[in-house]
């Protein structure tokens, strides 16, 4: 009779091998992914429900205008980190190991010196709130969404 192998939910998440637990970066991916778009979804909801926003069928607030609410704006800080560091740059590793040797050294840099810019540039958004500290948000802003569809696009050009 062979042994039933009792794997919890959790197990799918990672692989033990030789005492080292690896994590699937798939999984971690999408797990943060959904963590942070209902953070910001319970956000829209308390801010709206709380009357600190204007919601209704004719005027939607934008985010930015709820991230810049105490307590939302430490909320955003810290998920944006946890983003940009738990999500973003494991991925911009495991893209740079991928695409090394099949594309130019000074290309593959240059993608993911552009990815480590808007890494360090999306907490800085909640920072530096557009309200009190326009200017400086604004750039961080342009870093980020630029530096973010740059580094989609070259990485896209790189492995098709």
């Amino acid at each position: 009779m062979e042994a039933k192998e009792d794997n919890s939910w959790f197990s799918k998440f990672f692989d033990l091998e030789d005492g080292v637990i690896s994590f699937s970066l798939k999984d971690i991916t999408i797990v943060l992914s959904m963590l942070i778009n209902v953070g910001f979804l319970f956000f829209a909801y308390r801010a709206c429900s709380r009357g600190e926003v204007t919601c209704n069928n004719i005027e939607w607030p934008m985010i930015s205008d709820i991230l810049a609410l105490r307590p939302y704006d430490r909320w955003f800080i810290f998920l944006s980190t946890v983003y940009m560091l738990g999500i973003m740059q494991i991925n911009m590793r495991a893209f740079f190991k991928k695409v090394y040797g099949f594309i130019p050294n000074k290309t593959n840099d240059r993608i993911f010196y552009t990815g480590i810019a808007s890494c360090v540039a999306l907490p800085m958004i909640g920072i530096f709130d557009e309200h009190e500290f326009r200017p400086i948000h604004y750039v961080f802003a342009g870093v980020f969404f630029s530096g973010f569809t740059l580094y989609a696009v070259w990485l896209g050009h790189a492995m098709y």
